[in-house]
């Protein structure tokens, strides 16, 4: 832990996300010996209309809980977040209603009963609040709370999930055990974290000129916030509508699931990230920041490498066989997250600048681009072509978030094509060795191995993770 607190933030960030999302993870594992691969099929499409739901229910308002936290005084910061909490209840009203209003023709068009529409609903306002008040303590740099909470509720997620699944099993289809044990740890977290900003916020005067603020940022914000989850989710949707075949959606969710482990490493690192980075912008020192940024670099892309060679195997222990088929897949989906971490430099670039429109436009055309790719090569190539077709459209949106930033800056953007290129030309070869030695785990095993010793070698003499 070092004595400006990086290393302690990070560590309690990265915990959080290996305690929840390493709980669903081995959930998911454990699950697999139990739902068919249809009826995961069904908890995948479950969980892919319920991000677009959480997207939109807060109107990503905790988006703008960094900005906020910069230019308004300290004193107001509860204010802050009780007048834009109450903005989020407002949507979650309106979509209550709409639900209501139009529960026949959205349980036709998601194929999901209105029980889980509106258990849908109220789970998307959960993630969202946990997420609102994730973010509260990043800022705050108390990311040791936000582990306790996620601590709790991955205890909540094990016992409602094994509760749906073993006592209610006669009652009620197995998919609908699992949704249950993955919504009501989120709805309770909800209940408590809107009734503890309330209690510390204070209703203020100024609840306009904070709405005045936050809405330029966050309505931008959730739609790159929709799109994204166009760019991560569709393919499993389209894949159903398109094959009509729930076996297919299961294998490519199980190892979109699997694979996700990356991106919530990402997600840990980088919020702690985001404060370091915007201070050495304010600072104007680039020197250190880039220094730190190639750091930060070579770090997460030593891990995808890691991952990637050794992904196999652990497949083959967790899951059953009747998943296996997906392992191929691996690469391009870890490719993917690879490409959303390298654009997240741009991205976070662009909002220190308030430039959140352009992160609207891009992400949006990149949503377009996926599903249009989606049209031409999943009737062809099936699963392998949503992955295709979701790698291909985070690496435009990584390009074009390249071109921004430096726009933006009069071409004084602080990271080169080199810091980069090197690093996507040595994981590409580390695609091409798992293609090459699929069926020779020893030999990616070894390599890998050989890669965790860079990496403890590298943190050892850095004594930080940036």
């Amino acid at each position: 832990m070092k004595k400006d607190g990086i290393n302690s933030q990070a560590f309690f960030n990265i915990m959080s996300q290996i305690v929840l999302n390493g709980t669903n993870f081995v959930l998911v594992m454990v699950f697999t010996r139990f739902l068919s691969t249809e009826n995961y099929g069904i908890v995948s499409i479950y969980q892919a209309y319920l991000l677009f739901i959480a997207a939109i229910v807060g109107l990503n308002v905790q988006g703008t809980i960094g900005p906020a936290f910069v230019h308004i005084d300290e004193k107001e910061q509860d204010s802050y977040l009780y007048s834009i909490l109450l903005l989020a209840l407002g949507s979650l009203l309106v979509i209550l209603v709409i639900v209501i209003l139009f529960i026949k023709q959205i349980s036709n068009f998601t194929q999901l009963s209105p029980i889980l529409i509106f258990l849908m609903v109220f789970h998307g306002y959960g993630v969202f609040c946990f997420n609102f008040i994730s973010i509260k303590y990043v800022y705050l740099k108390k990311s040791q709370n936000t582990f306790v909470i996620s601590f709790l509720l991955s205890i909540m997620m094990i016992v409602f999930s094994f509760l749906g699944m073993n006592v209610l099993e006669n009652l009620i289809p197995d998919y609908y055990g699992r949704i249950i044990g993955l919504a009501l740890p989120y709805i309770i977290c909800s209940i408590f974290s809107t009734l503890s900003i309330f209690k510390r916020g204070i209703p203020s005067t100024k609840k306009i000129e904070y709405w005045k603020f936050c809405i330029p940022i966050c309505l931008p914000l959730m739609l790159h916030g929709i799109s994204q989850i166009v760019l991560s989710q569709t393919d499993k949707i389209m894949i159903q509508k398109l094959l009509s075949d729930a076996s297919i959606v299961g294998i490519y969710s199980f190892i979109v699931t699997f694979v996700h482990v990356l991106n919530s490493t990402y997600t840990a690192l980088n919020n702690t990230w985001v404060p370091i980075y915007y201070d050495y912008i304010k600072n104007n020192d680039n020197l250190t920041l880039c220094s730190r940024a190639k750091k930060y670099n070579n770090f997460f892309t030593y891990l995808v490498f890691g991952f990637i060679l050794l992904a196999p195997e652990v497949v083959k222990i967790f899951a059953d066989n009747s998943y296996w088929k997906g392992i191929y897949l691996i690469p391009l989906v870890a490719l993917a997250t690879y490409f959303v971490f390298l654009y997240s430099f741009a991205v976070n670039y662009e909002i220190y600048h308030k430039k959140t429109k352009l992160i609207a436009i891009g992400t949006t055309a990149s949503a377009v681009c996926n599903i249009l790719l989606n049209l031409l090569l999943i009737p062809k190539y099936k699963a392998t072509g949503a992955a295709v077709a979701t790698l291909l459209s985070y690496l435009l949106l990584f390009v074009f978030h390249e071109i921004c930033a430096r726009k933006i800056s009069d071409n004084e953007y602080m990271f080169t094509p080199k810091f980069y290129y090197t690093n996507i030309f040595k994981i590409l070869v580390i695609v091409c060795i798992f293609y090459l030695f699929i069926d020779f785990a020893i030999i990616r095993w070894v390599l890998a191995v050989l890669i965790g010793f860079k990496i403890l070698y590298e943190l050892k003499l850095n004594k930080s993770l940036f």
